[in-house]
């Protein structure tokens, strides 16, 4: 059987963790009778900053009144989340913030937002036109505003993702539907991708609109050194930059452009009915991509979902060719929150509850956040709960670490602050997964070069096929030990046939 690591649960007043996770501290900085939803969490040196939507007025813990409806409210505080200092960023009604990021190349905090062209006064004083547009706040390390630069045409034109290049430049991802004009090279389709790279002073690089026939929303991006690869929901057929159809609702599509926003390669993933809450994420030359589905299994997705909604996560190399892919869930909802890396591991986190079920091995009675741990095959190797009760808003995780612990920072709506700690994580993470449930043995997995095989059961090997993803034989022996080394990185298939009749598989990552 493949060792799964699972967790001893010990409930607390406040929580459920494993015996490895602690909810070192918590703490809320919420002003009196308001509301705080959509968080975002950065860290720099001993510092954070906290980004959210907030409604309230002046408080011992805030220090501007709401300008009007929903301003972005941004916080820097310690790692115990004492607030040094804040400022509400916002005009005369609701605005929609995005996301912030610290720049070590410029010492400054960016902020992204997105603002009415009918919001006026406070302190937006960038001229706007449009339905909506995208504003990005420069603001020093004390959190005063330095500038602030505008990004939209005569419609409705929102950042979804901020991202920071080596050199200091700033990636913006917005779905637009304006056409083209002084900064918007194309016209939008329906409500299409634009891409921009801009430099610290909110000067235009370069800037791309990635077409479909139909609607794209919820855009995410991740860089991966100038590499920019962005993913998005879409109903769209082939056409424009599309080369594959949507097969549901609503699929993601995956694209990478390079440094200078020319698009190289796009990828439909997804199933029959509808995928949501897109991540991406650059991890050891591989793109991660994780969703929120509700699809049964289809030629792309091998499983069908657990419960009404599952996490889908897929692994692509960096031209877009499939790796793998998974389906984990339980019996009861379970909606992607955040993909991240812990310890060179994957983490998939989620908001869940009910009975222990599917791959969830915890039960919870409420909303919380279940992070599961993907080996290197995307295959669930651990897996532990914190019970914060988030029913509104998403929370945001951050994480960091040092040699000894690994800290997950979590940040929810009103605004709510806490972090696990994962104490001798890389002990957990040490142990080897060489065992599966078809009864083969295959070690050491991945390999570099060897890999020895056994049965569990002792039957006598007839012989041994070695076939990439396709299906596709790479590979014949009739010796239990198999060299690998001339064979691609990626995962392949081990079939194992025996003199009395019997076949068994197992997957193996070639590093």
């Amino acid at each position: 059987m493949k060792l799964i690591l699972t967790t001893l649960l010990i409930t607390l007043s406040f929580g459920i963790f494993s015996q490895h996770d602690y909810l070192d501290f918590w703490n809320t900085l919420t002003p009196y009778e308001s509301n705080s939803t959509h968080p975002k969490l950065r860290e720099f040196n001993n510092f954070h900053f906290v980004g959210c939507n907030n409604d309230g007025d002046q408080s011992p813990t805030k220090l501007q009144d709401s300008y009007g409806g929903y301003d972005a409210w941004i916080i820097k505080s310690n790692q115990i989340y004492n607030n040094i200092t804040n400022i509400t960023i916002g005009a005369s009604e609701d605005e929609e913030f995005v996301d912030l990021i610290y720049s070590t190349n410029t010492n400054h905090v960016f902020v992204a937002l997105n603002v009415k062209n009918t919001s006026i006064g406070g302190n937006l004083t960038s001229t706007r036109k449009g339905e909506w547009c995208g504003v990005l706040v420069k603001l020093d390390t004390n959190l005063n505003i330095i500038d602030q630069y505008v990004y939209g045409g005569s419609g409705v034109d929102k950042i979804h993702a901020l991202k920071e290049f080596p050199n200091g430049d700033l990636l913006l991802v917005l779905i637009s539907d304006s056409p083209a004009n002084a900064q918007k090279s194309e016209d939008s389709e329906f409500s299409d991708i634009w891409a921009l790279r801009v430099n610290y002073l909110g000067g235009i690089i370069w800037e791309n609109t990635l077409k479909a026939d139909q609607y794209e929303s919820l855009a995410e991006a991740e860089l991966v050194g100038e590499s920019v690869y962005i993913i998005s929901g879409t109903d769209s057929g082939v056409g424009f930059d599309k080369t594959e159809p949507s097969l549901g609702y609503r699929n993601a599509w995956v694209t990478k452009l390079d440094k200078d926003g020319n698009l190289l390669w796009d990828k439909n993933l997804g199933g029959s009915v509808l995928e949501d809450d897109f991540k991406i994420l650059g991890f050891n030359n591989k793109i991660h991509v994780a969703m929120t589905t509700t699809s049964p299994s289809n030629a792309l997705k091998s499983e069908d979902i657990s419960g009404p909604n599952d996490m889908w996560y897929v692994q692509l190399d960096t031209n877009g060719n499939l790796l793998l892919e998974n389906s984990i869930g339980s019996d009861g909802p379970d909606g992607l929150l955040n993909l991240e890396v812990i310890h060179n591991k994957v983490v998939l986190a989620c908001h869940t509850n009910g009975p222990a079920s599917g791959d969830r091995t915890i039960h919870t009675n409420y909303n919380n956040i279940w992070m599961a741990f993907l080996d290197t095959l995307g295959d669930l190797s651990y897996q532990s709960l914190c019970l914060i009760n988030s029913v509104h808003s998403p929370p945001h995780l951050l994480v960091t670490g040092n040699n000894t612990y690994t800290y997950a920072y979590i940040v929810k709506n009103n605004p709510w602050y806490g972090y696990m700690r994962f104490n001798d994580y890389n002990n957990i993470l040490s142990v080897q997964e060489q065992m599966s449930t078809s009864g083969i043995y295959i070690y050491p997995n991945p390999t570099e070069n060897f890999v020895n095989i056994s049965l569990e059961n002792q039957e006598v090997i007839q012989d041994i096929q070695v076939m990439d993803i396709q299906g596709k034989e790479v590979l014949k022996t009739t010796q239990s030990t198999i060299n690998m080394e001339t064979l691609n990185q990626g995962i392949y298939l081990i079939k194992v046939s025996t003199k009395s009749g019997s076949t068994y598989t197992e997957r193996i990552f070639k590093k």
